[in-house]
C-alpha cells in the first residue's frame, strides 16, 4: 500500500462539514478514503452507491423520513457537537440528489461530516457544485507521484548513490505514469490494457452525459492529437480543423477533457501575470496514458530521443501539478511567454516569478539569452533525465513542508 502525501492535509475546516475527493478513475480514491477513514476519531459509516441495497435506504430518505431518524438508522445514533459522527459517500454520483441530501443533513445535524467521493469526476463535481457551495471543502486526487511511489525515508543523502537506485522506478514511470495498480501487473500488455480501460471508462461512462453518441470518438481524436504534439502551444483552430468540428466545440471538449483529470493547460505568463492571447500548452495528466494514446508501449530507453524528451516534460508537468494540488502556498503554475523567450515551467506567487525550470533530455543549451533576460536574473533550475530523480527529491521536498490547500 503507498501512503498518499493527501494524508497530510486532508481533513475538514470550520464551517466546512462537507469534504469532496475528485479524480480520475483507478487513481486510489477508495483504497485512500479507507485508510484514512479508520484513523478518525468519530464513529464511521460508508454508503456504496455502486451497492443497490444502499440505493433502496437511499431512496426512503428521498421519499420523506427525516434526517435525524434516517441518521439513527444508518448510523446507530444521531450525531451531536459531542459525538460527531462521520458518513463517507462512495459512488456518490449514482445516489439521486445526492448533494442537497447532504446539504439537508448537515443543515440539520452539526455534528456530522460527510465525504463524497466517487469514479466520475466531472459529475461528482458538477454535483457539488449544485448545493455545497461554501459548506464544501474540494481535493483532487492525482495518479501517484514519484516521492509517493518511491519510500522516501530510505533515501541515503548521497547524490550518486540515490540515482542509481531511483533511476529505475523514475525510467518506468516515464514510460507507465503513476496508477497505484501499474507496479503490481506482471506485463506491458496488462499495464496498457488498464490504462486504456481508463481512457474508455472516461470518455464513454463519464462524460456520457455531457455528449452526443458519437462524440467520444471525436474526443479520442482530440487526446491523439495533444499526445502527438504534447507539450506544444495548443492552436484550437487547427484541433478544429483536424477533427472536423467546430472551434467553439474544441474549446468546450478541452474543458470537459481538463474537468475530468486527462488534460493538463498550461497557461503563458510574463513576470506581470497571464498573457491573455498566450496559446496555452496542452498536456496529458500522467505519462502512461500518454503511451498508450501514442500507442507505444516499449520500455523509456527504447523510445525515440524526441518522444524521451515529451515524456520527461510531461511527466515533470504533472509532478507540478500534483505539488500545485497538495501545496496551498505554491504559487501558479505556467510557462515563460515573453516576446518569444520561453521557459518551460514558471510559478508565480504574488505577482512575481519565483521559480523556472527548464526540462532537457541531454546536454543541449538551457535558456537562451532573451529568456534569461525575462526572468530578469531568477536563474532556472534544469531537469535532465541523468539527474531528474534527485531533483524530484528536493522539488518535493520534507513531508513536513506540505500544506492544506485551497477550499471551494
Amino acid at each position: 500500500m503507498f501512503i498518499r502525501h493527501l494524508e497530510a492535509v486532508f481533513g475538514f475546516l470550520p464551517g466546512r462539514p462537507v469534504l469532496v475527493l475528485t479524480g480520475a478513475r483507478r487513481v486510489g480514491k477508495t483504497t485512500f478514503l479507507k485508510r484514512w477513514s479508520s484513523l478518525r476519531p468519530e464513529g464511521v459509516r460508508w454508503v456504496d452507491g455502486d451497492d443497490p441495497a444502499e440505493r433502496v435506504r437511499w431512496q426512503r430518505l428521498l421519499a420523506g423520513q427525516g434526517p435525524e431518524e434516517w441518521l439513527e438508522v444508518l448510523l446507530g445514533r444521531s450525531p451531536t457537537s459531542e459525538r460527531p459522527a462521520l458518513l463517507v459517500i462512495d459512488e456518490a454520483q449514482a445516489l439521486r440528489d445526492v448533494s442537497v441530501v447532504v446539504k439537508h443533513l448537515t443543515d440539520r445535524v452539526p455534528g456530522l461530516r460527510v465525504v463524497l467521493s466517487g469514479s466520475s469526476a466531472l459529475v461528482l463535481k458538477a454535483l457539488a457544485a449544485e448545493s455545497l457551495a461554501g459548506r464544501k471543502l474540494l481535493w483532487e486526487m492525482h495518479p501517484l507521484s514519484f516521492t509517493e511511489r518511491i519510500d522516501p525515508t530510505r533515501v541515503t543523502g548521497v547524490e550518486e548513490e540515490d540515482r542509481q537506485r531511483l533511476t529505475p522506478h523514475l525510467l518506468e514511470m516515464l514510460a507507465w505514469g503513476g496508477f497505484p495498480e501499474l507496479p503490481s501487473l506482471p506485463s506491458d500488455e496488462q499495464r496498457a490494457r488498464a490504462l486504456r480501460e481508463v481512457v474508455d471508462s472516461v470518455l464513454r461512462r463519464d462524460l456520457v452525459d455531457f455528449l452526443r453518441d458519437r462524440d467520444a470518438g471525436v474526443l479520442e481524436s482530440i487526446l491523439v492529437d495533444i499526445a502527438r504534439g504534447v507539450g506544444g502551444r495548443l492552436n484550437t483552430s487547427n484541433l478544429a480543423s483536424r477533427a472536423g468540428i467546430s472551434r467553439p466545440t474544441v474549446v468546450r471538449y478541452l474543458n470537459l477533457l481538463v474537468e475530468a483529470g486527462l488534460v493538463f493547460l498550461l497557461p503563458g505568463m510574463k513576470a506581470s501575470g497571464v498573457v491573455p492571447k498566450a496559446q496555452p500548452k496542452a498536456y496529458l495528466m500522467d505519462s502512461g496514458i500518454l503511451s498508450v494514446l501514442l500507442h507505444d508501449s516499449r520500455p523509456f530507453e527504447l523510445r525515440r530521443p524526441e518522444d524521451q524528451g515529451a515524456l520527461l516534460e510531461n511527466f515533470l508537468l504533472t509532478e507540478l501539478v500534483k505539488l500545485q494540488g497538495i501545496r496551498g502556498d505554491l504559487g501558479q503554475l505556467g510557462y515563460l511567454w515573453d516576446e518569444g523567450a520561453e521557459v518551460d515551467f514558471v510559478v508565480q506567487r504574488d505577482g512575481a516569478l519565483v521559480e523556472a525550470i527548464e526540462v532537457k533530455r541531454g546536454h543541449g543549451r538551457t535558456v537562451r539569452r532573451r529568456g534569461r533576460e525575462a526572468l530578469a536574473g531568477l536563474v532556472p533550475r534544469v531537469f535532465r533525465l541523468e539527474n531528474a530523480a534527485v531533483e524530484l527529491l528536493r522539488l518535493w521536498g520534507p513531508p513536513g513542508s506540505l500544506s492544506r490547500g485551497d477550499t471551494a
